[in-house]
């Protein structure tokens, strides 16, 4: 599979690293797995943070929203997730989120193959 970015798949799974790192937090761990599932690559990240809000879940992914206010002074401003989600569509996939079992947050980028 070719993509039409390599630089700019790179830098989505890296922001999906660095948002489960934050919310993972000292300790806590942080997950990355990818692998194909029908005629999906799938990468998916999973923290051990505590997990999405239901805002979040319905809001993450659009520019500029953050669950946390007084994130944004760390550096944390809500692009990350935007630019993965329209990363991702740009190259006919999806982001999904969800929270895990264990109550932390998931995040999984798919692509289609065959491209």
């Amino acid at each position: 599979m070719l993509f039409r970015s390599q630089e700019a798949v790179n830098r989505a799974v890296l922001n999906l690293l660095d948002n489960a790192a934050r919310y993972a937090g000292t300790g806590g761990e942080v997950r990355l797995s990818a692998g194909i599932v029908g005629e999906m690559l799938t990468v998916s990240v999973t923290d051990s943070g505590p997990g999405f809000t239901p805002e979040a879940l319905a809001r993450a992914g659009r520019g500029l929203y953050t669950s946390d206010a007084s994130r944004s002074q760390e550096g944390h401003t809500g692009w990350g997730l935007c630019y993965a989600r329209q990363v991702t569509k740009d190259h006919g996939g999806e982001l999904r989120l969800w929270n895990t079992e264990q109550g932390g947050g998931a995040a999984e980028l798919s692509f289609p193959l065959g491209e």
